[in-house]
């Protein structure tokens, strides 16, 4: 696999990841209408970078290797069940600073990468920061 082709898979899985949480957080019952408004609409930023990203990679095996994330969601899932919307929020947020930073650091190792995939890393990028923005009033 190309790092272009690294690349994108690393944006799949990401958004991938970002998806699922959040349809996930959305399906619980104690956060308010408000709360699950945000994050619905955030959500849509996942499934369309989860879907360009299946446009471009029709051949490729863009599965979620269970290593990556099993941890991830046990962790992260049994925090927002049992927690507070703040504190939700809060691991939201750090979730997504994470998340600019990654992505950033990736697209600066990846040496060759083309237009279509630099467009999607910086759709990621602009994604999070957007979940910054709305989920910040949460907390």
């Amino acid at each position: 696999m190309n790092s272009n082709n690294n690349l994108l898979s690393y944006i799949a899985k990401n958004a991938e990841i970002g998806k699922d949480l959040y349809a996930q957080i959305i399906g619980l019952e104690h956060y308010n209408s408000k709360f699950k408004l945000t994050l619905k609409k955030r959500l849509i930023d996942y499934e369309n970078i989860c879907s360009y990203v299946k446009d471009l990679q029709k051949d490729e095996d863009t599965s979620l290797d269970i290593k990556d994330i099993s941890s991830y969601f046990s962790a992260n899932f049994n925090l927002c069940k049992y927690s507070s919307e703040n504190n939700t929020a809060k691991m939201l947020l750090l979730d997504s600073i994470s998340g600019i930073i990654n992505i950033k650091k990736n697209v600066i190792d990846t040496p060759q990468i083309d237009n279509s995939t630099k467009k999607l890393a910086q759709s990621l990028s602009d994604a999070e920061l957007e979940n910054i923005q709305e989920i910040k009033k949460f907390t």
